[in-house]
């Protein structure tokens, strides 16, 4: 297993550099489309301004889903940490297919500048004047194709479900518009794809899920780290240099979709597929 890493902290601008604070059956059917979904929590807390869609079904039963289908007909209740660690164990290998299949390809503000497809609609990403300069991330893309360098999950006795993961987009372009500024008059300095994000970006995530035996059931995620390799973009403009760093924006999207749209996702499929029947307590 690959040894932890956190990315390197953030440089923070000063006053006078432009900062944006800126992923047998029907019934076994069902029963893997839950699985590959319990999975894609793992998947969640890499990807950056993306939400989990991963509900991809299987015409083949697998022994662990046919253990699962026998446990629900005797009408016990599911163990979520156990179903949730056998499900990364058996998918693991897979994980970065999933992404790829499953989760959207961009996020922002999706009615603009043609972002690749699927997008995730999340209205702009950045959009602020400074004194100097204007600038406005529409979206960013890249977000399914991932390289997964360590996926290490854990439960606790009280099911609280412990993650470690650190993985590698190979690029994340994204949609940047900025102006340099003199008093009133700004003049467009760029307004492209390449200006934004460049390559080998990697995020690192070690963060506490709780579990609950009432609805929602995974709830509460603490981040003890969450971070994603500095997106800094320097641009030149009316003889001054502007510096912008992207980085503290997108943790902070990254949190917000893990904290957010991805458990409330996870949650309302878990529901459905076993309805008030699980348990936490190992």
């Amino acid at each position: 297993m690959t040894t932890f890493n956190p990315a390197a902290s953030v440089h923070t601008p000063t006053n006078d550099e432009a900062l944006i604070t800126d992923a047998p059956s029907a019934r076994h059917s069902t029963r893997r489309r839950g699985w590959l979904l319990l999975a894609s929590l793992v998947v969640v807390g890499a990807v950056v301004g993306a939400v989990v869609f991963v509900a991809s079904p299987s015409s083949s039963a697998s022994s662990s889903a046919t253990q699962l289908s026998a446990t629900d007909e005797l009408s016990t209740a599911v163990n979520l940490p156990q179903v949730i660690l056998a499900a990364l164990q058996e998918n693991k290998p897979n994980l970065a297919q999933l992404v790829k299949d499953n989760v959207p390809a961009s996020a922002g503000k999706c009615n603009e500048k043609n972002p690749p497809k699927p997008c995730k609609e999340m209205g702009y990403l950045y959009n602020e004047k400074g004194s100097n300069y204007k600038a406005l991330a529409r979206w960013i893309s890249g977000l399914n194709v991932i390289r997964f360098e360590q996926v290490d999950l854990t439960a606790s006795a009280n099911g609280t479900l412990s993650l470690r993961l650190k993985a590698t987009f190979p690029a994340l372009p994204a949609s940047l518009r900025i102006d340099g500024c003199l008093g009133s008059l700004c003049s467009n300095i760029a307004d492209d794809t390449k200006t934004c994000c460049g390559t080998e970006k990697t995020v690192t995530l070690v963060a506490s899920i709780g579990c609950s035996e009432s609805f929602p059931f995974l709830r509460n995620v603490q981040f003890t780290t969450a971070t994603i390799t500095p997106i800094i973009v320097t641009v030149k403009a009316l003889g001054q240099t502007i510096t912008k760093d992207l980085t503290p924006s997108i943790e902070a999207k990254f949190k917000e979709i893990v904290t957010g749209p991805g458990l409330e996702y996870a949650n309302t499929k878990l529901k459905e597929l076993y309805g008030d029947a699980v348990q936490c307590a190992q």
